[in-house]
């Protein structure tokens, strides 16, 4: 079997002849790279503000740390110690919007801090590209950023990207089924099935716990394309709707999630500015839950506006059949359903993203 890492157009060829992004050009084209051969020299020790800088990082002090990394990123430094001290600084402004992303941070806006992440990631890999540790993961973290803006078609394009510079890194392999996710997240299911495939064909090995969260996401997307089924609703908490055929010509987007489900808080806030943002261009928001989880902390009423979630409604489902119809399996999760009642997205909430809304809200 030939291995990605040999040739770029030896994978085009052998694994995904047809895959194309948008625009006609192949998600496999371009030039033969090589990894350079590592300095076997005993690399540099880092200045005191450098592990300063960390400390603060590690202890959640963004602002501190970013304050030290900023001085040290104009100074004239070793290469490996200034391409470090760049993804350090790209990080802490990548940890403080995700922060702010999950509503830590009261007041302030996630976006700028992503979009200076994606500067300082961006100016590493341009003046240290070949210094493979920490350069790789700060291109990694370039796609990571772009998702979470929710520009799905950025962070498909940088993960592309770090895969192919970076593929014998452990970061080329996670970007690797970033863009399978990336693809999926903006529609484009049939590639993101193909780069699945082509994940799990290079690297079988049953116990990967990347390879099982794969053939996770092509369960999911065996979804797509079907006409959604009924939710197994008891009772509805708002009472505007009574099925989801009531919102046929609306897109609607479908989230589970449980009041003792810590990461479903974390991205309340980031639902509740979704829901803002496209309900006013058609986007109808539906919760489903169980009121009888023996696990939950809380009401669901009193978690949804505690929260304050503007949902159209939301599904009370006492036996949880609407999982079992939808496949959840861990929470939360989302489904997306076009104007004609069709599925065409399902995963989890970190990946929704806008790429997707944008283009059925205008189908």
């Amino acid at each position: 079997m030939v291995h990605p890492t040999i040739r770029r157009n030896t994978f085009v060829i052998r694994v995904l002849p047809f895959l194309l992004l948008a625009g006609g050009t192949s998600v496999f084209s371009g030039e033969e790279t090589s990894t350079p051969a590592k300095d076997s020299a005993v690399a540099p020790a880092r200045p005191p503000e450098l592990e300063a800088a960390i400390e603060f990082q590690r202890a959640g002090k963004w602002d501190e740390a970013i304050t030290r990394l900023e001085e040290l990123r104009k100074k004239k430094l070793a290469a490996e110690v200034h391409a470090t001290a760049l993804v350090e600084l790209g990080e802490s402004y990548f940890a403080k919007g995700k922060s702010a992303f999950e509503g830590e941070l009261e007041g302030v806006d996630p976006d700028p801090l992503f979009k200076k992440a994606i500067g300082v990631f961006e100016e590493a890999v341009k003046l240290h590209g070949k210094i493979e540790d920490p350069v790789a993961y700060g291109a990694y973290m370039i796609g990571s950023s772009n998702l979470m803006l929710g520009d799905m078609k950025a962070a498909a394009d940088a993960y592309q990207k770090t895969y192919f510079d970076y593929q014998k890194t452990k970061w080329g392999r996670k970007a690797l089924v970033r863009l399978g996710i990336s693809l999926g997240a903006q529609g484009e299911t049939e590639k993101a099935i193909q780069i699945f495939n082509a994940y799990l064909r290079f690297h079988p090995d049953e116990a990967d716990a990347e390879g099982e969260k794969v053939r996770d996401y092509l369960s999911q997307l065996n979804l797509v394309g079907r006409s959604a089924p009924g939710l197994h609703a008891d009772g509805w908490m708002n009472g505007t709707i009574e099925s989801l055929e009531d919102l046929r010509g609306d897109v609607v987007v479908v989230v589970f999630f449980a009041t003792w489900c810590n990461i479903c808080s974390r991205h309340m806030p980031q639902l509740k500015r979704q829901i803002l943002k496209w309900q006013e261009k058609g986007v109808a928001f539906v919760g489903v839950a169980n009121p009888d989880d023996p696990k939950s902390t809380q009401p669901i009423e009193t978690y949804v506006r505690s929260k304050e979630i503007p949902f159209l409604d939301l599904a009370f489902d006492r036996r949880e059949r609407s999982w079992k119809t939808y496949g959840v399996t861990a929470l939360p999760s989302v489904v997306v359903i076009d104007r004609k009642g069709t599925i065409r997205w399902r995963g989890h909430m970190t990946f929704l993203g806008n790429t997707l809304l944008e283009k059925l809200t205008k189908e």
